[in-house]
């Protein structure tokens, strides 16, 4: 758990949400890299711009649960109840946060392929975006996020029906410009976090986790051209244009790490 108190209650200052940033990325780091790292995010909403900007910090990879502001005032003993009460909050939270985190793994740690780990930048679909935003933002208020993914990602299957490339025997997912296939035993287009590689904490933070459920970071679509050729670059974790590797595919990791 990383608990980081901020100087004031309101607003969340960009400093405080980079120093949150930190601590997980240094956390995630110093994990068992293949088993991936689920990143949880409890916070209190104050229903503002600083807490939309700790929200879009930690998307996607993080499971999101908002408390609410905590009136302190009064005499002693209101004071000790209203703590009391808070603490409460926060222990069911955690419960929750704990329980949520590990329904989405077992979507996202599966072997079989699931559009829940598609790159949100080079699967180009506002469908993706969309079914992601919407499980990030209502997954822990849901009665049953177990039901909420699943009916999610048959919403996502209408706009992108699973499909096959050439004669291959295994279904792949597409969006009209690649064919997103299962890499299979082959792993070698994972996420590589080298010394001034130009990554930024988020590129490592969404190759352990999506909506805070694992997955093996060294997880990646093998992808090819759906007509022509491939493009001469792709754009990256970190937004810089990378050429693949190869003429005839590309590797593209749930972080959109380009190889």
């Amino acid at each position: 758990m990383i608990a980081t108190p901020t100087k004031t209650y309101v607003p969340y200052p960009d400093a405080y949400i980079q120093t949150l940033l930190s601590a997980t990325h240094e956390f995630a780091r110093s994990q068992n890299a293949r088993d991936g790292t689920s990143a949880l995010l409890m916070y209190i909403d104050y229903n503002d711009y600083s807490t939309k900007n700790l929200l879009d910090a930690f998307f996607p990879f993080s499971l999101p649960l908002a408390l609410e502001p905590v009136q302190i005032g009064g005499n002693r003993q209101k004071e000790n109840a209203t703590l009391n009460w808070f603490a409460s909050e926060v222990e069911d939270s955690a419960v929750t946060l704990r329980s949520v985190a590990r329904i989405v793994s077992d979507f996202t740690s599966v072997a079989n392929l699931t559009p829940l780990l598609l790159p949100l930048k080079n699967f180009r679909s506002q469908a993706l975006r969309t079914m992601i935003k919407d499980l990030y933002s209502g997954l822990v208020d849901s009665d049953d996020p177990k039901e909420l993914i699943r009916s999610s990602i048959k919403k996502f299957f209408n706009a992108h029906p699973r499909t096959h490339y050439g004669s291959e025997d295994r279904h792949c997912f597409s969006d009209g410009h690649l064919y997103f296939r299962s890499p299979g035993k082959d792993r070698h287009g994972f996420f590589r976090n080298a010394p001034d590689s130009g990554h930024s904490m988020s590129c490592l933070l969404n190759a352990r986790s999506r909506i805070g459920g694992r997955y093996s970071s060294t997880f990646h679509y093998d992808c090819v051209a759906v007509t022509g050729s491939l493009a001469a670059h792709y754009s990256n974790c970190h937004d810089a244009q990378t050429a693949p590797n190869d003429v005839k595919n590309v590797n593209v990791a749930p972080n959109d790490f380009i190889r």
